[in-house]
């Protein structure tokens, strides 16, 4: 359908993020196929929220399958009063969120352990790598902090 005044083509065009169309029209389309997990918190909400309004918007009852996708992150981002992630799941209704307990706080590195002071919350999908490692390698967040120290060390002594 073309948009019109009230489409979601147009609310994003005027608010949105160019890639926000683009992983929604890609969530659409591969939740008919298999499970999604959309990793990144807030942005990642609103993709889902988008993905939503185009498949009614466009009648995509067949292609659009919500059961399959769930948005993932960390509890940094879930837990900030800021961003309030928890609160914006709920508002959009029915998109299971999933945080990570990812922990920096017994770390080694200290620009790891700031993560616990609030200064970063998460990067580049940090919670959907730390789900993605308990799904598909059993991981807790002890291994996985592990694993992460791991690779710092390896690039420190380059």
């Amino acid at each position: 359908p073309l948009p019109t005044p009230h489409s979601p083509f147009r609310v994003v065009a005027a608010v949105g993020d160019p890639m926000q169309i683009v992983a929604a029209g890609m969530t659409i389309a591969a939740s008919s196929r298999t499970g999604i997990l959309l990793a990144g918190g807030t942005q990642m909400l609103a993709v889902y929220a988008l993905a939503e309004a185009i498949a009614k918007f466009g009648e995509l009852t067949t292609s659009w399958q919500p059961q399959e996708i769930v948005v993932g992150t960390t509890r940094w981002v879930a837990e900030d009063p800021t961003g309030d992630t928890v609160g914006l799941a709920r508002e959009i209704g029915g998109v299971p969120l999933l945080a990570s307990d990812l922990n920096f706080a017994q770390s080694r590195y200290q620009q790891l352990r700031v993560y616990e002071e609030g200064y970063v919350k998460e990067g580049v999908g940090a919670g959907g790598c730390a789900i993605a490692s308990y799904l598909y390698k059993g991981w807790n967040s002890c291994q996985l902090l592990e694993a992460i120290e791991e690779l710092i060390a390896r690039q420190n002594q380059r």
